[in-house]
């Protein structure tokens, strides 16, 4: 039409995620994803301090792991298309606390295993670890997970309005997602 003749498409793109600033590929061992602490970030974790340190939170190594294996599975193209990923972190430690302040920077490299690349039912994946150590002391681990796994969920439309897919749904199939099919059947 005449009136939006200048209008293009936009290619759909995931947000970039606050603690995933920079990635660097480490060939086919995985990724490495750099945080660095400025000012406007540090002002989510001020609160966060004991004994006057403000402490990168064991909830945000959680959030930066889960969301690194996510972004890997993406890049490297593992999983099917859209919904979502669930993420599963095994054996998860937190060596020693991260103490931050403006510009100190925080690495997590995201190791894959020979079955990351393999697509099993759901676009399954594997990795060996997650590793978190200060960017100016590598040789520091601040938190590690011995392992990953995550899976795709694919949702349709579709599968919300059958009596099946909600069935499959409740009996756990994709069964971080049964309190929503239960409230939609509410509704």
């Amino acid at each position: 039409s005449v009136m939006f003749a200048k209008r293009r498409p936009f290619p759909w793109q995931h947000p970039p995620h606050p603690l995933l600033q920079r990635a660097v590929p480490m060939g086919d061992r995985g990724f490495q994803y750099t945080a660095v602490f400025h000012e406007t970030l540090m002002g989510l974790f001020r609160d966060h301090s004991i004994q006057g340190r403000t402490l990168f939170p064991g909830a945000g190594f959680v959030e930066m792991a889960s969301a690194a294996v996510a972004a890997t599975r993406r890049r490297n193209h593992i999983g099917g298309r859209g919904g979502g990923t669930v993420v599963e972190l095994q054996n998860m430690s937190f060596i020693e606390p991260l103490d931050l302040e403006a510009g100190v920077g925080l690495v997590c490299e995201v190791s894959l295993s020979s079955l990351s690349g393999q697509q099993g039912q759901g676009g399954g994946g594997e990795g060996q670890d997650v590793v978190f150590y200060g960017k100016d002391d590598p040789s520091r681990m601040v938190c590690r997970v011995e392992q990953w796994g995550a899976t795709s969920l694919s949702l349709s439309s579709t599968a919300w309005d059958s009596d099946d897919a909600l069935s499959s749904v409740e009996g756990g199939e994709a069964g971080s997602l049964s309190s929503l099919a239960c409230a939609k059947a509410r509704c």
